[in-house]
């Protein structure tokens, strides 16, 4: 089967079955990626994630981490989910958030270009089959000197991916990264790459 990485391109690697997909790993920069779209009847999550993760402490904590590094002024919340993140902003803070998931009515192709500061990422990249072509996207609609939050969970963490409940196409997990595939798609996409955690790292224009 032929096959190339979605961050860097390359060919080849070690492959593994879960749930009848074959997941990649790559050999240059160890993203892991599905060699095929995982069916809709595989899927056992709906768009509203875990309820624990969105409570609004945890919320908190990451727009206090957002705020240590910037003043967000306009905010996009991409994956927002049941919008508990975009809620929160626009009830609590003095800036103000637009969600945007696959059912909401606003789109990314609806947002301006240069127009947003801030985009936040929890739980989401994961979830992209493609995400060079919508970095590029967010490169486009962000303003300078402006930030992108991404939380998730990265291949270099999480020891034997075969055994891992974190690969698993049930949950849409289609391209789980390493931290050197983040760092090549910051570079890819013309953004700067600034770690908080081993689970939180910063993109920044």
């Amino acid at each position: 089967m032929e096959h190339s990485c979605p961050i860097c391109g390359t060919s080849g690697g070690q492959t593994f079955i879960k749930f009848t997909i074959t997941y990649n790993l790559c050999p240059n920069c160890s993203a892991l990626y599905t060699l095929s779209k995982i069916p809709p009847e595989l899927l056992i999550t709906e768009n509203d994630c875990d309820k624990a993760r969105n409570e609004r402490p945890i919320n908190l904590e990451r727009l206090r981490r957002i705020e240590e590094k910037h003043n967000p002024k306009k905010v996009l919340d991409f994956g927002c989910g049941n919008a508990q993140m975009t809620n929160l902003i626009n009830l609590e803070k003095n800036y103000t958030s637009n969600g945007v998931d696959q059912n909401t009515t606003l789109k990314l192709t609806d947002i301006d270009q240069n127009s947003i500061d801030t985009i936040i990422m929890t739980e989401v990249i994961e979830h992209i089959e493609n995400p060079i072509q919508l970095f590029h996207r967010f490169h486009e609609i962000l303003n300078e000197n402006s930030l992108i939050y991404i939380e998730s969970s990265f291949v270099d963490f999480l020891g034997n991916l075969e055994n891992s409940g974190y690969v698993d196409p049930r949950i849409g997990h289609c391209l789980i990264h390493s931290r050197k595939s983040i760092e090549e798609l910051a570079k890819i996409t013309g953004f700067k790459v600034s770690w908080y955690s081993q689970n939180v790292v910063f993109f920044q224009k």
